[in-house]
């Protein structure tokens, strides 16, 4: 598919570690699609950490398509003026019981009615 490169030549461990200083939005952009090699260390990858405040729908979109929830570590999460509606459109597309790595989930500006999504179990008035 694709030719040799020089990140074909370097171990997943070392290409997870670079990973690890990129928000997934900027590992996918950068790194999808160098070669095979590089796109097996990327659906390999489990550390990745979503940042959506701010990003655009077509690049949220992709994201959602690439990544899947148990790879997932990190979640920002925003409904602000330039995102509207992003955390129910989110969790339509995922249930938030299938986040197994998460660690942190951050919420910014999140409306009620997305936060039923978030937490199932809670009551919200």
């Amino acid at each position: 598919m694709h030719h040799c490169c020089f990140f074909d030549r370097l171990p997943a461990e070392i290409l997870h570690d670079l990973f690890a200083y990129f928000w997934s939005h900027e590992i996918i952009f950068t790194f999808s699609n160098i070669s095979d090699h590089v796109d097996a260390v990327l659906l390999a990858y489990n550390t990745y950490q979503l940042n959506f405040r701010s990003i655009q729908k077509d690049h949220f979109d992709l994201i959602c398509k690439r990544i899947r929830s148990e790879q997932i570590i990190s979640l920002v999460l925003s409904d602000e003026n330039d995102t509207p509606a992003q955390s129910e459109l989110f969790f339509s597309r995922l249930q938030i019981e299938q986040f197994t790595q998460l660690q942190t989930l951050t919420l910014i500006n999140i409306e009620g009615e997305s936060l039923k999504w978030i937490f199932p179990n809670f009551y919200i008035n």
